[in-house]
This record gives structure tokens, sequence and C-alpha cells, in this order.
């Protein structure tokens, strides 16, 4: 896969807490650094921002509403060494190749390679509207 993009998520918030944001296409090992520990509470907007690793510019490829955030997640892959294991381990190379923003009715995707993001309905309302992304 191309690695066209840097990607990172983001909150911003309505009651003027400076905004947070994620690292650059790596999941963090710092609770102060993961989204799962930010605060929610005056949440305004949640994204996901990218950043062409050419020209260094930096964009939101989604974004949702403060209260419809559910989550974020990566979308990773594991690389097998090609010889099989040595003396019975097996050391799997990890590659952050996407990050995924969960809301209550949606759930969008943006990949490393610059591809449009992938954006899956949830069962739960199959009566979204699209318009604001």
């Amino acid at each position: 896969m191309n690695h066209l993009l840097e990607l990172r998520w983001r909150f911003e918030y309505s009651d003027g807490t400076r905004p947070r944001y994620g690292q650059w296409t790596k999941a963090a090992t710092n609770q102060n650094e993961m989204a799962a520990f930010q605060k929610k509470t005056n949440l305004a907007r949640a994204m996901i921002e990218t950043k062409d690793r050419i020209t260094k510019k930096v964009s939101v490829a989604v974004h949702c509403k403060g209260e419809d955030f559910v989550r974020f997640k990566w979308a990773a892959i594991a690389i097998a060494p090609a010889f099989g294991p040595v003396r019975g381990e097996m050391v799997l190379d990890c590659q952050n190749v996407g990050l995924t923003i969960v809301t209550r009715e949606l759930q969008a995707t943006v990949y490393i390679d610059g591809s449009p993001p992938r954006i899956k309905r949830l069962p739960e309302n199959q009566n979204f509207n699209y318009a604001g992304l």
C-alpha cells in the first residue's frame, strides 16, 4: 500500500478547551495521548485529519458532531516473515494503514494510500443523511 498520507484523530470542544490531537499514523501507548481517554463532555466535533507526505498540507477527511461520536479504530495489517518462525518464535510487523471514525449511524475509514473514505452505514439506522460528510 502506498503511504501517501499521514492520519490522526482530532477533537474540538465548544467550551474553549484547546483541541486534542493524536499522533500521526501511530497508535499511542500513553493514555494521555489516546482518544479513548480524552474528555468527551462539550465535544463539538470529532474528525480524522490527513497530512500529505509531500506537501505537508493538513486537511479534514471526515468529521462528525460531538454528540454523534462513538470511537476511533485503527485499521492495521500484520506482515509475517517470509521464512517462517525462527526457533519457534514468530515476530509480526504490524502497520497502521487506516483510521476509522465510528458514529451512532455509520463508520468511515480513511486509508493512508489516499483512496476516498469508505463509508459503511450501520444497521441500526438506515436513514442517515450523507450530505454532512
